[in-house]
């Protein structure tokens, strides 16, 4: 009872229910879903240290993204999320995954946390595990999902036979060969092509993510850009203060990501 913190990370998002609300650093553009859950305190993405700082005998848990979405698609660094990993082992603290927007073939394994070759304690899934029907899962070792049992917690509709048949179908589809294989090689494609995009052009400032989950900071107006992306055939959307989000859907073949690439060239050119 006596561990009641939570440690999460400035600009995460997890959600806008109550307690994944109250680990989102942009709760401050949130006022009113407060007041928030008490003892959450926010440490520095990719740096372990701000993390130990903050730890204490009170802490029970710490909440990561593999890839911050809404924080402007900035990947987790492999050394900090197995840094993670030990420091929850040495101070018996339980580390959760949000693998809501990562998780599900987006990096280019089943789940996130596979591609950094460290597993949680606690994983969180939602979006592509329905691949557009509305659905979400969590999962926890037994040391800690034994704490709830049947009656203590549970969701009128949870495990309905239609959300359970549609994420067996999808699971089944990445499992099938050359699917996650595939996401790996058109996301080399994007990011090998978006390198050469940034040599050509005095917009483009910084690339970033993993997998197909890629952020693209340029030095103009990301809802510019995206309107005349969109003028030019290419939906896209913005994350953080002015990041263009590139999720395309798994089944991109390389062609298609040369098109996306051929037409934010374009865009890019007609906006100097």
């Amino acid at each position: 009872p006596h561990c009641n913190e939570i440690i999460a990370f400035r600009n995460s998002f997890h959600g806008r229910t109550y307690g994944s609300a109250s680990v989102t650093e942009k709760r401050h553009v949130q006022p009113y879903f407060g007041p928030y859950i008490e003892g959450v305190h926010f440490a520095t993405f990719n740096d372990l240290n701000s993390v130990k700082a903050l730890v204490s005998d009170k802490t029970a848990a710490i909440i990561v993204e593999p890839v911050q979405g809404e924080g402007g698609l900035t990947p987790a660094e492999p050394a900090f999320i197995k840094g993670l990993r030990k420091l929850c082992d040495e101070k018996n603290i339980c580390l959760i995954f949000d693998e809501v927007q990562a998780g599900f073939g987006r990096l280019g394994t089943l789940n996130a946390y596979e591609s950094f070759k460290v597993e949680p304690d606690i994983a969180a899934w939602a979006k592509g595990m329905g691949s557009g029907f509305p659905v979400g899962a969590m999962a926890a070792k037994r040391k800690f999902g034994s704490a709830i049992v049947v009656g203590t917690h549970g969701t009128t509709y949870g495990g309905n036979p239609l959300a359970c048949a549609v994420v067996s179908t999808v699971v089944k589809q990445m499992l099938k060969r050359g699917f996650l294989s595939n996401v790996k090689k058109v996301s080399k494609v994007m990011f090998e092509g978006l390198a050469q995009l940034q040599r050509e052009s005095n917009k483009i400032t910084e690339i970033k993510g993993k997998g197909l989950m890629i952020g693209v900071d340029t030095n103009t107006k990301c809802g510019d850009l995206l309107l005349a992306l969109q003028k030019n055939g290419l939906m896209a959307t913005k994350a953080g203060n002015n990041t263009l989000r590139l999720t395309p859907p798994l089944i991109l073949k390389e062609e298609q990501a040369h098109e996306a690439l051929s037409i934010i060239g374009k865009t890019l050119k007609e906006m100097d």
